[in-house]
């Protein structure tokens, strides 16, 4: 039974018409091969009466004939609450093969025991080739059941919400941390190292990065009243050691 369908808030759906008793003229919708977004069909659907809402206890399927001639025929997800549009997801396979695909709109009503099948005038999905080919996906034919479409798109629309909050929290992190850059500031140790903001505590914090604008290198001196041959260096000083082998100095490194 054709139930009423809440479109999900990040859907993109593409809108058009169909007649149930004339065919005249094509709607067209414009796609790209390999789509997994699984954008939607919003059909609205009149007779020569005017609008036509979907009488209750009716189903609704779409038929499909890819560009490559193999075949789609799934259950439409359902219908806006006035009934008079119905939405169709386009699935992978859908749009597997570029080129131009005819559908149809097929509702069925049981009416007193006797079957009825209303067929839609006909629409075109213009699927546009994709440049990278997709080898590893294969079109074939499709015969879905509602609850695997249903479970796809609601699947999606989670995965594009989580993928929104994330995007939002990363411009959000970025607008922060851009207003307050690294700064240089000595710690209780003496030594000046880079402070890098932190958002989550709302303070800059120390990275224990040694800031450039110390002495960073060692200086040697000879005492002559003793014949010692001394180092000296900065307080934050990092780099390697010196030590002395008979008549040779050696420079000794941290593997």
């Amino acid at each position: 039974m054709l139930n009423t369908f809440p479109l999900p808030t990040e859907s993109v759906v593409h809108e058009l018409n169909a007649n149930l008793d004339t065919h005249n003229g094509l709607n067209t919708v414009c796609l790209t091969q390999y789509d997994k977004t699984i954008p939607i069909l919003a059909v609205h659907l009149f007779t020569k009466n005017g609008e036509w809402p979907v009488p209750e206890g009716c189903e609704a399927n779409v038929r499909m004939r890819k560009p490559d001639g193999k075949h789609v025929y799934d259950p439409v997800l359902g219908t806006s609450a006035d009934r008079k549009t119905v939405y169709i997801a386009i699935t992978a396979q859908m749009t597997a093969a570029h080129g131009l695909g005819e559908a149809i709109l097929e509702v069925i009503q049981d009416k007193e025991g006797k079957v009825g099948v209303i067929g839609s005038s006909t629409f075109t999905l213009d699927i546009a080739r994709n440049p990278v080919p997709e080898d590893a996906y294969e079109s074939t034919d499709e015969y879905k059941t509602l609850r695997e479409i249903l479970d796809e798109v609601t699947e999606l629309d989670k995965t594009t919400k989580e993928n929104a909050e994330k995007a939002a929290e990363s411009a959000r992190q970025a607008k922060e941390y851009s207003g307050n850059p690294p700064i240089i500031q000595r710690n209780s140790e003496g030594s000046y190292t880079w402070w890098i903001w932190n958002a989550d505590a709302q303070e800059y914090q120390d990275s224990g990065k040694i800031a450039v604008g110390n002495v960073m290198y060692a200086t040697f001196f000879l005492n002559l009243e003793d014949g010692h041959l001394y180092m000296a260096h900065d307080a934050a000083y990092t780099g390697p050691q010196f030590r002395l082998n008979g008549t040779h100095m050696e420079v000794v490194l941290d593997a």
